[in-house]
């Protein structure tokens, strides 16, 4: 710590002081001077509290220099000048304290900043983790996605080779069937034609042997062992025929029922594939926002509602088809069941409208609500700066005071010294003549009287400032106050006219969603009529059809078909209840929460900073008047002990004056008795008269003394004015430093809400943006998975139908193969019974037919066999192949499931970077709070802390 005795001299310092005006202007300031030559907080303070104060010597110390030169010496005076030590032993610890807390203060603080950085540092490596993790997540879902597409267009792809497939072995059936048909024809007519020549025959025989030639048995044998013969080899021909064709379709129908198998597998796997695909996009609008997961399940329960009413629609459809009554009638419905089922359609399509429009009015009430907050928070921060504000004017305003009682303190030390340098001036003018003391009394009590008259002038001019500065500042608080009492009530109003807009679309929504919901029971009950009638249809169908005819549909499929319509309904209306309700309670909270809390928090905070600026307000008058009646009673009490002085002092100059007569009179009355006496009177008056004038001498120098110390008295008050004045300079810089840091503050805090609000608008951006991609990509799914499901029922209509216009060509094939059969086995019976020469032959001709028909047989079960293990591997085939798809299916549905562990992890790491950053927040705002408390104690105790 710097000594007192090697202060700057004042001229010196008045050249490198910074005048008031220049640091208004900007100019260099002496505490950044001596921060930027790295001087330490103490050596700062001293140089710039004593450093600045004008003298008329090069080198003094104030507390020396000034009244303490006309002063006795600490032996003749006692304990002054060891107190004034002490005091000063005690003022330098204080202020060493001081500085040490200051220290600690910018130590504490320069702590918090280091971590402010670290925090932000932490916070922006987290977010950058998060959007890495991010757009890692979306590259992989859109890289799952495209898979996923590409699969299915594939598996759509196959799914047409094996329809194309199917058509051309339908066309095969057919065409083999045909041919059958045309060979059976044309083997019966032969064979009718061959029974008609030979009963022909037979008939000539028994005519002509009866009236032309007599019976020839040999003949008749041979002639029916070769009629044996073509029987046998046409009905060889016509089996190995017969067998062709059955083992032809059998194959064709296995290889339909294996098709059939792979189709229905890959229209599985489609469907697990388009599962998982929806349960991935839900999964994101999940994590994206709770209100579009319901709008998007409303949306998918829509759709599903609708595809379920197309099937219910396809199926009573084929109903009708396969009844065969009223075709046109038929036909009619099924035009008016489609323009019912493109009105439900369009009535999902406007429900998901309904739902993005709620969707874009809930961001529309969160964009205002946000603005709102941000509104009410601006609001709360300008209560805030108007509460710090009034705490720096009544630090300032204490500081003042401090500095006012300084003031004091320092105008009581000069009265003393005045008092002093008088006792001193009438202790020294006792030898001098009475004109001379008369006209320095008055000279230093005119001098007095105008020292203390400016004094007072300049004292009530600093008092009349600060008041000034006071009204101003708090006229300025009044205004904001104001201002920010009017933005809570713009926050109110538009709140209100939010939650009215809020109810106007809760109730445009509720309408819209009661008319969906009777168009979707009108379109339920017309489907339900057309069910009956086609169900009355079906049973006419029953009751008039051939035996021959295909059965109707039963009525449990009809029933389930209903049982699940109602069900995809009552989920559309639970879903759409749901959205309403929560559309409803989200307005309502939303109004609430900002009519309420934060409305109510501005009001209260805006009340308490009008009643810390009254308090202030009522405070500084209190202190003004305080001030002003304990100046005035002290110059009051002042001025009596003064005229109490002055008349003690000229009562003693009186007796003085007498005394010193009486010795003069005595004095000259021995003289003059000693005159006579001898040449040593004589010697004795000369030496006398050197002593007298010695005397005369010596008050001459006392009477220059006391005008010296009147001298100095002037100049140490004018010094004293001087400082006066500059430090009502320096509060004068003070109180603009404090309103230009005030200025600072507002302009990073307006800067701050700007970029928070650049920041929140692209986050909502990217939010929507991504949110419509995603609506995009589920609309796509959607329109995917029913273009398949309309092929796979297309698909599945006609394999059924071939299937039962093969089982019936089957059915014929065995028939004419048991009409077969039986004329064999009749011929056989018909060949055992007859009798004769030729029953040999006609037992190996019969054996030979058995044999040749036990070898069909067992030909027809060699190939049957072979069929079933053809058919079978075609069954192992399409089982491989169905599990590398579920193979193909578990990877991506494990690449999924690591992409969520990874976005979940990094939503954690950023929620802890959050918790350490609001950690981080605290701790500044506790050492923040810490350094406040120090500077407010610095103030109240008087010691001004550099910037």
């Amino acid at each position: 710590m710097p000594s007192f005795d090697k202060q700057v001299s004042r001229p010196a310092a008045k050249a490198g002081a910074p005048a008031p005006a220049r640091a208004r202007s900007g100019g260099p300031d002496p505490f950044v001077i001596a921060h930027v030559h790295k001087q330490s907080d103490a050596e700062a303070f001293f140089e710039a509290r004593f450093g600045l104060e004008p003298s008329s010597n090069d080198v003094r110390s104030p507390l020396r220099d000034g009244s303490n030169r006309a002063k006795p010496s600490t032996s003749e005076r006692g304990g002054p000048t060891s107190a004034a030590g002490k005091k000063i032993a005690d003022l330098q610890t204080k202020l060493a304290h001081a500085m040490a807390a200051v220290q600690e203060g910018d130590a504490a603080t320069e702590q918090a900043r280091i971590e402010r950085e670290r925090a932000a540092v932490a916070w922006a490596d987290a977010m950058a983790a998060a959007d890495a993790a991010r757009e890692s997540a979306v590259a992989d879902a859109a890289v799952t996605r495209d898979g996923v597409q590409r699969a299915l267009e594939r598996e759509v792809s196959e799914l047409r080779a094996a329809l194309a497939a199917a058509e051309t072995m339908n066309a095969r059936a057919k065409a083999a069937e045909a041919a059958t048909h045309a060979a059976g024809a044309k083997a019966a007519k032969a064979k009718n034609d061959k029974l008609a020549a030979r009963v022909a025959l037979l008939t000539e025989a028994r005519i002509g042997s009866s009236h032309r030639f007599p019976y020839d048995p040999v003949r008749a044998v041979h002639a029916e062992a070769e009629d044996a013969e073509r029987r046998a080899s046409d009905a060889s021909a016509a089996s190995d025929a017969t067998r062709a064709e059955l083992a032809e379709t059998k194959r064709a129908m296995e290889k339909i029922a294996s098709e059939m198998e792979t189709l229905k597998k890959a229209g599985a796997v489609a469907n697990e594939m388009l599962a998982d695909a929806k349960g991935e996009l839900e999964r994101a609008r999940e994590t994206s926002r709770d209100g579009e997961k319901l709008a998007a399940e409303a949306a998918a329960e829509a759709a599903a509602a609708a595809s379920a009413s197309a099937t219910t629609i396809a199926e009573l459809r084929a109903a009708l088809e396969t009844t065969g009554g009223s075709r046109q009638r038929a036909m009619e419905e099924l035009s008016r069941l489609r323009d019912d089922a493109t009105t439900a359609k369009e009535e999902s399509e406007r429900a998901k409208k309904t739902a993005e429009e709620a969707d874009f009015l809930r961001a529309a009430t969160e964009t205002e609500l946000a603005k709102t907050r941000r509104d009410l928070d601006d609001a709360n921060a300008r209560a805030s700066a108007t509460e710090s504000e009034l705490a720096k004017t009544r630090r300032d305003l204490d500081d003042a005071n401090a500095r006012a009682s300084a003031t004091e303190s320092e105008l009581a030390k000069t009265r003393r010294d005045l008092d002093d340098a008088n006792a001193s001036a009438s202790a020294s003018a006792t030898t001098t003549r009475d004109e001379a003391t008369r006209e320095a009394r008055e000279s230093a009590a005119r001098e007095m009287e105008e020292t203390r008259a400016t004094l007072t002038a300049r004292h009530d001019a600093a008092l009349a400032a600060l008041a000034a500065t006071h009204a101003a500042t708090t006229k300025e608080l009044e205004a904001r106050l104001d201002a920010a009492r009017a933005d809570a009530s713009e926050a109110a109003a538009r709140a209100e006219a939010f939650e009215a807009e809020a109810a106007a679309t809760t109730k445009e929504l509720e309408a819209r969603l009661d008319a969906a919901k009777a168009d979707a029971s009108e379109a339920a009950a017309r489907a339900e009529a057309f069910e009956a009638e086609a169900a009355a249809n079906a049973a006419a169908a029953v009751v008039v059809a051939p035996p021959a005819a295909a059965p109707p549909p039963p009525s449990e499929e009809l029933d389930a078909l209903k049982a699940a319509h109602a069900a995809e309904m009552a989920k559309i209306n639970e879903a759409n209840d749901e959205i309403v309700a929560w559309a409803r309670q989200a307005a309502k909270e939303e109004a609430e929460e900002a009519l309420g809390a934060n409305a109510r928090d501005a009001l209260a905070k805006a009340a308490r900073a009008e009643k810390a600026l009254e308090d202030a307000s009522l405070e500084h008058a209190s202190r003004v008047a305080s001030l002003k009646q304990t100046f005035k009673e002290a110059m009051e009490r002042k001025n009596e002990e003064l005229k109490v002085a002055l008349s003690a002092a000229r009562s003693s100059g009186a007796d003085d004056v007498a005394r010193a007569e009486a010795k003069v009179a005595s004095a000259t009355t021995e003289a003059r008795a000693k005159i006579a006496a001898a040449e040593r009177a004589a010697r004795e008056a000369k030496a006398a008269t050197d002593a007298a004038e010695a005397k005369a001498a010596a008050t001459e120098k006392a009477r220059d003394d006391a005008v010296e110390c009147l001298n100095v008295a002037r100049a140490e008050c004018e010094a004293e004015v001087k400082a006066a004045e500059l430090r009502a300079a320096n509060v004068e810089y003070d109180l603009e430093t404090l309103r230009n840091r005030l200025r600072q503050s507002e302009n990073a805090g307006k800067r701050a809400l700007l970029e928070l609000s650049d920041e929140l608008a692209s986050a909502e951006r990217r939010a929507m943006e991504k949110v419509m991609k995603s609506e995009e990509a589920a609309k796509k799914a959607d329109a995917t998975n029913a273009q398949l499901a309309r092929e796979l029922w297309a698909c599945r209509q006609k394999m059924e139908t071939n299937e039962a216009e093969l089982r019936r060509d089957l059915e014929l094939s065995r028939k004419r193969a048991s009409d077969l059969l039986r004329e064999v086995n009749a011929a056989r019976r018909r060949e055992a019974m007859r009798g004769g020469g030729g029953g040999g032959d006609d037992a190996s001709g019969a054996g030979r037919s058995a044999a040749d028909a036990d070898a069909v047989v067992a030909e027809m079960q060699r190939e049957l066999e072979a069929e079933i293990a053809a058919s079978e591997a075609a069954a192992a085939a399409s089982a491989k192949r169905e599990g590398a798809s579920r193979r193909k299916l578990a990877d991506v549905n494990t690449k999924l499931t690591e992409a969520e562990h990874a976005l979940h992890e990094t939503k954690i790491a950023l929620m802890k970077s959050e918790r350490r950053a609001n950690d981080f927040e605290r701790d500044l705002e506790k050492e923040t709070s810490k350094s406040a408390r120090l500077e407010l104690a610095c103030a109240k105790g008087g010691v001004k802390l550099p910037k």
